[in-house]
């Protein structure tokens, strides 16, 4: 650009990787171009060109985002070089903030995940409570019926004249008995971890 005027125009609607100007121009400060190119392009990396170099310039520059500031005249070589650290120095900068938004994003993902297993955890506990309620009801209720079957069929026992009859009822009270039992391990294991199945 011709003029700093130009300058400021062009970063009004272009990206730079790098922006290279003097510290004094004819029309305005290099200092004004360095803080619009940061304003617009934060990842624009600007550099300094002076042949009016001072501590007072420096600080100036650096405090408005300056990567480096070089003084008049300028090796070529030196020059290259440092265009070419600035523009690593933006590659760098770009892989960041694009690893930091992709961060961000897994960080937002794992949230709604977390969000979404908690809802359905609490369904499903609510679930298990429901089920381990009806199950306690009806095992509770048919270990009653099966106790009740086995004291009646006891009651018979002594009451049978017949060895066939006593053998019938005497196999009907045992069966009983171990379908309690059975009934009885079941609801020990809505109370306990492990339990202890009767054959």
């Amino acid at each position: 650009c011709a003029s700093g005027f130009e300058a400021v125009t062009i970063l009004e609607t272009t990206e730079f990787d790098v922006v290279l100007t003097d510290f004094r121009l004819g029309d305005m400060d290099g200092i004004v171009v360095v803080e619009e190119s940061q304003r617009r392009w934060p990842e624009t990396v600007p550099l300094m060109l002076t042949g009016y170099a001072s501590l007072e310039s420096a600080i100036d520059a650096l405090r408005v985002g300056v990567y480096d500031y070089l003084t008049k005249p300028c090796p070529t070589d030196e020059l290259l070089a440092t265009v070419a650290r600035a523009l690593e120095r933006r590659r760098l900068r770009i892989a960041l903030r694009r690893q930091t938004r992709d961060l961000e994003t897994a960080i937002e993902t794992a949230r709604e995940l977390h969000s979404a297993l908690s809802s359905r955890l609490e369904g499903t506990t609510a679930l298990l409570r429901e089920r381990e309620h009806v199950l306690v009801t009806v095992c509770t209720e048919l270990r009653a019926s099966l106790i009740a079957i086995a004291g009646l069929v006891e009651l018979l026992l002594s009451q049978a004249a017949g060895d066939d009859m006593a053998s019938s009822l005497e196999k009907i009270r045992l069966e009983a008995q171990s379908l309690a039992q059975r009934v009885t391990d079941a609801l020990n294991i809505t109370r306990t971890d492990t339990v202890e199945v009767r054959q």
